[in-house]
C-alpha cells in the first residue's frame, strides 16, 4: 500500500490472511484511490478517476476475462466449474468483507497483467532480441515482434538467446543447441548470466545438461 494512505503499523495487518487488510487500506481500496494511481502509474497515458474507470480501462485492453469472481463454489457444476460474473463497481466500494475481497484480488490481478503487457510487449521483447542478435539475424527478431502475445514472443526469446548463449559457451552449433529443451534452456540462461565459466566446467554436471522434462 502506498504510505500516502497507510503507515507501516497500518500494512502490518496484511501479514495475516484471516484478519485482512487495515482500515486505512481498505478504505483506499474501497475509495478507489489506490487503484486510480495504480492504473495511472502502471499504464501511462490512461485518464480514469473512479472504480469504473479503471475496469474499463483495462476491460478495453484486453483484460476481461481476469475480471470475474466466482459467484458460489457451492454452485460448482459437474465439472467442478464454479459459475462466474463480472466484477462490478458495486463490489468494490462495498464495505470490505470475505465475499467482496476477491473482486478486489481479480482487480490486482489484471492491473499487475496489464503492466506486464505494456512492460514487456511482443514489439519490446522484438527490439530487445534485435539488439541481442546483431544485424545478421534479425528475421526471428521481426517475427518476435509480430507475435501474438508476449508468452509466445518470449518463447522465441528463450530459445534464441539460449541458442546463442549455448554457441558461445562451449562452442557447439545450433542444430546441437536445437536439442535442448525449454526447461533446460531456463537452467542454461541462469548458470551462464549468474557464472558464464560454469557453462565450459566439465567437471561436473549441469543442471541444463539433463534433457528431463521435469529438470526445472
Amino acid at each position: 500500500a502506498s504510505p500516502e494512505f497507510a503507515s507501516s503499523a497500518d500494512t502490518s495487518a496484511w501479514d495475516s490472511a484471516a484478519q485482512g487488510p487495515s482500515a486505512a487500506v481498505a478504505a483506499g481500496l474501497t475509495s478507489g484511490r489506490l487503484y486510480v494511481a495504480a492504473c495511472r502509474r502502471l499504464l501511462p497515458g490512461v485518464a480514469c478517476a473512479d472504480h469504473a474507470g479503471v475496469l474499463a480501462c483495462l476491460r478495453v485492453r484486453g483484460f476481461a476475462e481476469l475480471l470475474h469472481v466466482d459467484v458460489d463454489e457451492s454452485n460448482a457444476n459437474e465439472k467442478g466449474d464454479c459459475r462466474r460474473r463480472p466484477v462490478e463497481p458495486d463490489d468494490l466500494t462495498h464495505e470490505w468483507d470475505a465475499e467482496h475481497e476477491a473482486a478486489h484480488v481479480a482487480l490486482i490481478d489484471a492491473l499487475m497483467a496489464a503492466h506486464s503487457r505494456h512492460c514487456a510487449s511482443p514489439s519490446l521483447i522484438g527490439q530487445a532480441l534485435s539488439a541481442a542478435l546483431g544485424p545478421a539475424d534479425q528475421s526471428e527478431a521481426a517475427a518476435t515482434a509480430r507475435a501474438a502475445s508476449t508468452p509466445d514472443a518470449l518463447a522465441i526469446w528463450l530459445r534464441r538467446i539460449s541458442d546463442a548463449a549455448y554457441c558461445k559457451a562451449t562452442g557447439a552449433d545450433t542444430a546441437e543447441a536445437a536439442q535442448l529443451d525449454d526447461s533446460a534452456r531456463l537452467l542454461l540462461l541462469a548458470d551462464f548470466y549468474y557464472q558464464p565459466g560454469d557453462l565450459t566446467d566439465n567437471s561436473a554436471s549441469k543442471p541444463w545438461q539433463q534433457s528431463a522434462p521435469d529438470n526445472y
